[in-house]
């Protein structure tokens, strides 16, 4: 399996992956700033993670390709190792169905730490898979995924 790292020129303080499968769907919160609402999908270490990981069961139900015995403790588990054992990490955030957004600390390698999140994330939902992290400069397009 591939998974494309894009690193934006903007903000060196992130990385988005993109896989060629669907991933688990993060629960939208609303967040309201002033007299606007915004969907939020990020989820931190502050946040009660078994919440979210029981309402990405419900969401990501039938959705994914891959057969999970139980989702809820399965995506328990991946947040929990994503944001407190992968070094770097500060937060995470879906970007659509196949793509993450990795919000990274100043002081850590954002590809060390892009293979790290890709690594953890393919072995709890893609056990016998291997995958080939590839970086890219550019927006994933179908071709990068095709062989």
């Amino acid at each position: 399996m591939k998974i494309s790292l894009r690193r934006p020129a903007d903000d060196r303080q992130q990385v988005e992956l993109h896989f060629e499968r669907r991933l688990p769907t993060f629960p939208v919160r609303k967040r309201r700033v002033g007299p606007f609402v915004f969907d939020e999908t990020t989820i931190d270490g502050r946040q009660p993670l078994p919440a979210i990981a029981e309402r990405m069961a419900t969401l990501t139900r039938g959705q994914i390709d891959t057969e999970v015995v139980a989702p809820a403790r399965t995506f328990l588990e991946m947040l929990e190792r994503l944001l407190f054992e992968v070094p770097g990490v500060i937060s995470l955030t879906q970007l659509d169905a196949y793509g993450l957004s990795v919000r990274i600390g100043r002081c850590f390698d954002p590809k060390q730490v892009a293979a790290e999140v890709a690594a953890v994330i393919a072995h709890l939902l893609w056990p016998d898979e291997s995958f080939e992290l590839i970086e890219c400069e550019h927006e994933p397009a179908v071709d990068d995924y095709c062989i």
